[in-house]
């Protein structure tokens, strides 16, 4: 009986305190939106250039040998 008398007690109180009791809730929300664009350019070049030149020195080479074979041999006929 006692534990029956006690809450009757408690909410008989909370009933008469509970209109001047005034609680107040204030919630703030902050939404951030962020885009993050990544753009990426790569250029590659490449660039090639092969240059082939032949020259034909064989008789230029021929005639400057034979000319050297003639003057050494006609040097040794001089002594």
């Amino acid at each position: 009986m006692k534990d029956l008398f006690s809450k009757k007690r408690t909410s008989r109180y909370l009933e008469h305190k509970a209109p001047s009791q005034t609680t107040t809730t204030t919630t703030n929300t902050t939404k951030t939106t962020t885009a993050t664009t990544t753009t990426t350019i790569t250029t590659t070049t490449t660039t090639t250039t092969t240059t082939t030149t032949t020259v034909n020195n064989n008789n230029n080479n021929n005639n400057n040998n034979s000319n050297m074979y003639c003057h050494h041999y006609h040097h040794k006929q001089q002594q």
